[in-house]
């Protein structure tokens, strides 16, 4: 009983962030501070008590070094700002927690599957509200909220962001597709609502990472070619529907990369001046003026680039343990092919910074603590291990199907 309090709370709190990931200031994010870490309590007390079990992964390693890194630069005063660096290492610690409940609590047999259901269910209602909002807006979220920037895509005042979001929840859909043949055609207009959305927030990188999440599980999934055609032609029909000249338009910039270009050589020279341990969690804002090689006369609140900002703020260190999760996002595909969309988050942060803001993540790291048990715990699809060797895309048809 405990455990299903736990793991639904979980869940409420991933998906009421992102319906508030547009509020500015931080009212909110303190708010689920509190009730992520609250929740960390009750688990501990249910496992001290004996309600819980607890089960221990190597990707906790990686969370425990980031909150370490910044705990050293808090104490070594190797932080340019402390108060920055206290506040994004809890925003770490959140991340570590979330992840860790998630991996605690979705051992129950068929428990990730009904939450690949539920996730779908709630990415779909945000595709259809973004789409609306898109088409017919007011100029607020929701039709209802007012924010410094002008409205996005649902609660997304970035497309980027927004389009980050599709692509952890896109190949849920396509492997539903897969595992329900007579439930196929529901699952592929979701799959192909959710692809549309993107294509009209036109998000360039966006379209290109859930392309390549496409194409990566028609082949590994094998689908038929009759399936992957009807799944194309849905997904030509839908991007027709909501339009393909914005996208079509930012694809043919002359320089895609301008602006971001400047940012980024910045974001080097920050990493090379000081490798071991960088200018304190959360800092790059603060630090960037310093190197700044343009003025672009607005405030730069991002470097666009994860991995250079990650690199900034907690050096070689850091950029080592982000390494360490995305491989770690990477390994558990064989088993949880529906959790793509954890490592295709990791390389939008190349050119752009989905993983800087708050409650994105906390999706990102909540999908990935369970399909890590998923695929510890080898309830996907169980084969024998020279069979997995021989036919590691076999063993992906066979996890799929599960």
């Amino acid at each position: 009983m405990l455990s299903r309090f736990l793991s639904s709370l979980l869940l409420l709190l991933g998906g009421a962030g992102i319906l508030v990931a547009w509020a500015p200031g931080g009212i909110f994010w303190h708010i689920f501070e509190c009730l992520f870490f609250g929740a960390m309590l009750v688990w501990l007390a249910g496992w001290c008590a004996g309600t819980l079990e607890a089960r221990w992964s190597w990707w906790f390693v990686p969370f425990a070094g980031i909150v370490a890194v910044g705990c050293l630069q808090l104490w070594k005063g190797w932080t340019v700002y402390p108060f920055a660096t206290g506040q994004d290492l809890l925003r770490w610690a959140v991340y570590g927690v979330v992840f860790f409940l998630a991996f605690q609590l979705f051992g129950d047999e068929g428990s990730d599957r009904q939450f690949r259901r539920l996730f779908l269910i709630f990415a779909l209602i945000v595709a259809v509200v973004s789409l609306l909002q898109w088409f017919a807006s007011n100029g607020k979220i929701f039709w209802l909220f007012d924010t410094p920037e002008e409205a996005g895509m649902g609660p997304f005042l970035n497309r980027d962001h927004y389009s980050t979001f599709v692509a952890v929840a896109l190949p849920m859909g396509l492997v539903e597709i897969f595992r329900h043949r007579q439930q196929r055609w529901l699952f592929a207009i979701v799959s192909a609502a959710l692809y549309a959305s993107v294509i009209a927030g036109a998000s360039r990188a966006g379209f290109v990472l859930v392309t390549v999440e496409l194409v990566l599980l028609f082949f590994v999934l094998e689908f038929s070619s009759r399936i992957a055609g009807a799944a194309v032609g849905l997904i030509l029909v839908f991007g027709t529907v909501v339009g393909w000249g914005n996208l079509y338009d930012r694809l043919n910039l002359p320089d895609p990369y301008a602006g971001r270009r400047e940012v980024a050589s910045a974001s080097v020279k920050m990493l090379e001046v000081n490798p071991t341990h960088g200018y304190g969690l959360g800092t790059w804002t603060t630090v960037y003026p310093a190197f700044a090689e343009k003025d672009f006369g607005v405030f730069v609140n991002a470097a666009h680039n994860d991995w250079l900002q990650w690199g900034s703020d907690g050096g070689v260190p850091m950029l080592a343990c982000i390494l360490a999760l995305f491989a770690g996002s990477l390994a558990i595909l064989r088993k949880s092919p529906w959790a793509l969309g954890v490592p295709i988050a990791f390389l939008h942060g190349l050119i752009d910074f989905p993983m800087q803001g708050r409650f994105l993540p906390v999706v990102v790291f909540l999908v990935f603590g369970i399909a890590a048990r998923a695929a510890v715990s080898h309830r996907e699809g169980p084969v024998e291990a020279k069979s997995a060797e021989k036919r590691p895309r076999q063993l992906l048809t066979r996890a799929a199907t599960q």
